[in-house]
């Protein structure tokens, strides 16, 4: 049976004015890359579906993978 994850808002560094996640940036890369990201707050950056994220939903689906 596969496993089921919890709701989360798309995670975002403190005092930013970005309202979407951009994987692009090095304080977004930095959550990205942190293994206490969820796999929740990883789909919900997949959610957004920005221009920023469709281009890196290879890097974004690759860290979902590597959380399991």
């Amino acid at each position: 049976m596969a496993e089921a994850y919890s709701s989360a808002p798309a995670p975002h560094p403190q005092d930013y004015a970005f309202t979407f996640f951009d994987p692009n940036d090095p304080a977004f890369q930095e959550i990205l890359f942190d293994p206490q990201t969820t796999i929740a707050e990883l789909f919900a950056t997949v959610h957004q579906w920005v221009p920023q994220v469709q281009y890196k939903i290879d890097v974004i689906g690759n860290e979902i993978l590597r959380r399991g």
